[in-house]
């Protein structure tokens, strides 16, 4: 009987996880520097995002190389407004703060969507550090 339920139970899962991929948004991001997104450290590269609702609405983001497909799942932990400058720009973009690292900080979708907000290390006290804005653009797949 416990064997039957393990079954049942890791199809359920399977079915979940299906069902998120599928009803997925798909963007790519070529990102030419390493940086930190979840407490990961990131080759440069061509990633795809995976923006999914998860629970409750909640957000979840997954960022995958397309190398090496490994994914990192990264959760905001607040929305915030878009800013105007991107409003009337190139549209879904990454934000990452750099300076001696650089850290995945905010994420975009575009259109009517807000923007999301993700913890990241405090620089040093002395450390310089300027934004970067990495524009996203859907994925049309291979």
């Amino acid at each position: 009987m416990q064997g039957l339920t393990k079954k049942i139970t890791i199809m359920a899962a399977t079915l979940v996880v299906a069902a998120g991929v599928a009803s997925a948004q798909v963007m790519r991001a070529a990102i030419p520097f390493a940086f930190r997104a979840s407490a990961t450290v990131l080759a440069p590269g061509t990633y795809r995002v995976y923006l999914n609702s998860g629970r409750g609405g909640t957000p979840l983001f997954r960022l995958e190389d397309e190398d090496s497909s490994r994914p990192v799942l990264v959760i905001p932990y607040a929305p915030i407004d878009v800013q105007k400058a991107w409003k009337g720009g190139a549209g879904a973009a990454l934000v990452f703060e750099c300076g001696s690292n650089c850290a995945l900080i905010q994420l975009w979708a575009g259109s009517d969507a807000p923007a999301y907000a993700f913890c990241r290390p405090k620089p040093a006290r002395d450390e310089d550090t300027h934004l970067v804005v990495v524009p996203m653009r859907p994925d049309k797949g291979d």
